[in-house]
């Protein structure tokens, strides 16, 4: 059969229309992306530009929201830690190598504990290293911590080879010119040592212008000592105290000198129970050395001879010219200060100057059948008795 010339018109004109209309993109059939889950997602963050071109659907979604790393899954972890490290919509990595933590989105550290078995961190980087050697250092020494150090200190002294770490070197905690370890002050030194400012090294020699570390510098040897007894009492690093010429007290207590009972205190002194120090102050719980006390509260020490504060060692004081057994304070055996009299003019009608009811001394007491009172021991003989009102001297 023969085609007519209009027929291959036609096809033309459909050809032509096919090529004219452009074909559907992937966009347009692509569904809408679902947000992934982990929170933290943003919407100014375009698709990661070094994306896996293989990459799902989800996951290209969550490079475009999330604030921190994207998993394989789409799920977005916006706090990034070692196991998940990542910036912002980009792939998440596990920081397992060298660098074990997540800083800034990378792996690194800000600790040799956020290194592996045999590295330390250098800080300043953020990056994990080998440490130095004494002789890898092109400048400064080798410290401890495997770092090269420019700026000697106490931590790290020296100026090349491994650092000298002068914390508790027994010659000074100080870096003294960059070199060596010594010291330029007295708590540069060890407790019970101190800094000879001519050497520059810690020493148990002292004087007076080098004290002690603790305790007192003892005046006889010339050497620190403890400072906690009583011929060498001190904890100012200063000159020893003997407690014996001290006011205070002749205890040594905790470096300083002072009381602990009466004994401790010189003669017409008490020692004050709370400040631990002796004074003339007492009372009937605080009583005198070797004097007596005037009164049972505030009172003060007196030596117990004077007629109105006569009284023995250790007791309460008598005023004798109100006492009616003697205006004068006399003395009795060794020390024992008494009330009594010389003569009759030192007593009053109807009592009697004489001695007597064992007593060694004369008293004024009253005589036989003067009206008593019984317990009041006032008769001569020592004797009251009677019924009622009708008690006499016997």
């Amino acid at each position: 059969m023969q085609t007519s010339p209009s027929f291959f018109s036609a096809l033309a004109a459909v050809a032509m229309v096919l090529v004219l209309v452009p074909a559907c993109t992937a966009e347009e059939t692509t569904p809408s992306a679902v947000e992934p889950d982990g929170g933290g997602a943003t919407d100014d963050n375009p698709t990661d530009p070094n994306a896996d071109a293989g990459a799902s659907e989800e996951f290209l979604a969550c490079t475009k929201k999330c604030k921190g790393c994207c998993l394989p899954d789409g799920k977005c972890i916006a706090n990034p830690y070692w196991k998940y490290c990542g910036t912002k919509g980009s792939a998440c990595i596990t920081c397992d190598g060298d660098d074990r933590s997540c800083r800034s989105g990378k792996c690194g550290c800000t600790s040799s504990a956020d290194c592996a078995d045999g590295l330390v961190c250098d800080v300043e980087n953020l990056k994990c290293k080998k440490p130095c050697t004494a002789e890898s250092c092109d400048a400064g020494c080798c410290s401890s911590a495997g770092f090269c150090e420019t700026n000697p200190g106490s931590t790290a002294c020296g100026t090349s080879g491994a650092c000298l770490d002068c914390r508790n070197n027994p010659t000074g905690t100080a870096c003294i010119g960059g070199t060596k370890c010594g010291c330029n002050f007295t708590t540069d030194c060890p407790q019970g040592q101190s800094c000879d400012p001519n050497t520059k090294t810690c020493t148990t020699t002292c004087s007076a212008t080098q004290p002690c570390n603790g305790g007192c510098c003892d005046g006889a040897t010339n050497k620190c000592v403890g400072g906690l007894y009583a011929k060498q009492c001190g904890n100012t690093g200063g000159m020893c105290m003997d407690c014996a010429d001290s006011p205070d007290g002749t205890a040594c207590l905790s470096g300083k000198c002072g009381c602990t009972n009466t004994y401790s205190c010189p003669v017409g002194q008490a020692c004050n129970s709370v400040t631990k120090k002796c004074g003339t102050a007492c009372s009937t719980n605080q009583q005198c050395n070797g004097a007596c006390c005037t009164a049972a509260t505030n009172g003060t020490c007196q030596p117990g001879t004077a007629n109105n504060a006569c009284g023995v060692a250790f007791g309460m004081c008598t005023n004798c010219t109100v006492a009616g057994v003697g205006p004068l304070c006399l003395t009795s055996g060794v020390s024992n200060q008494v009330c009594g009299c010389n003569d009759q003019t030192d007593c009053s009608a109807p009592r009697e100057c004489k001695a007597g009811a064992g007593r060694s001394y004369k008293w004024c007491c009253l005589p036989p059948g003067a009206f008593c009172v019984i317990g009041n021991n006032q008769c001569c003989s020592g004797s009251c008795s009677g019924i009622g009102g009708n008690t006499k001297c016997n």
